[in-house]
């Protein structure tokens, strides 16, 4: 086993976890100080300098960042520079720390947009045009991937059964229950398979339709803006759902 000394005793300790910090992502240690050493430099640091320390900035929080945005507002070039120059000294490991965090909250992730969205609304779709209009052939090719897709698949639903379906909830939105222009919503998005038949067709408010986008009903809805236990259950039984599953098959339709 590889043995090293500590700087400050001298005194030769095998490197484990045991007897110096480790770090875990590099698979080595960190310090090259022993534990009772940098427990000691910590202790003596924090008595000289409290402010350092973890209790002290919990304690301070409020005032520790008006000092911060205080600093930055006053040095934000500077600011500025120090970030840029670690962002492209750190580019790759960054990148990676981003794209786990995102698949690990994905939860957070969404109500981070969502808060987005809902107070910059007008820029984002002033936005989402001005990207439309100059890059048609990349929006007519999503479209038409999504024609293909919904070709590929189950295609029975009548203007009959459509009207059936609004009548069924009253010609109101089935999500957030407001009577306003109907769509046709995927109850399973295309993108998973879902088929265009009265199983699968819900009737919903372009803001809703487009606020469920391509997610699980049963993982959107509950946390909906406009979430009601008794529109859900509606929905759920007129699909024929029960405990997650469709009970319904395309016979009995």
């Amino acid at each position: 086993m590889l043995e090293l000394p500590c700087s400050v005793c001298g005194k030769v300790y095998p490197v484990t976890s045991e007897f110096y910090s480790m770090d875990k992502r590099a698979g080595c240690r960190c310090s090259s100080k022993c534990r009772g050493c940098y427990n000691a430099d910590y202790r003596k640091r924090h008595a000289e300098h409290p402010e350092t320390s973890i209790r002290y900035r919990a304690n301070h929080r409020e005032k520790l960042l008006a000092d911060k945005k205080e600093y930055y507002l006053k040095n934000t070039e500077h600011c500025k520079k120090l970030s840029k120059e670690y962002y492209e000294t750190h580019r790759e490991s960054l990148r990676k720390a981003s794209k786990e965090w995102v698949k690990n909250n994905p939860e957070k992730v969404k109500a981070s947009c969502r808060k987005r969205y809902e107070n910059h609304k007008e820029h984002i779709l002033k936005v989402a045009k001005a990207w439309k209009d100059s890059h048609r052939d990349a929006v007519n090719t999503q479209w038409q991937r999504r024609e293909a897709k919904k070709k590929s698949l189950i295609a029975t639903l009548t203007k009959e059964q459509w009207e059936a379906i609004k009548n069924e909830f009253d010609n109101c939105c089935a999500y957030c229950g407001e009577k306003k222009p109907l769509t046709q919503d995927h109850f399973v998005p295309v993108s998973k398979d879902g088929e265009y038949t009265t199983n699968n067709i819900i009737p919903a408010c372009s803001k809703c339709n487009c606020n469920k986008f391509n997610n699980s009903f049963f993982t959107w809805y509950p946390t909906f803006k406009y979430y009601s236990k008794k529109r859900e259950q509606h929905i759920l039984i007129f699909l024929g759902y029960k405990d997650g599953i469709q009970q319904l098959r395309l016979d009995e339709v």
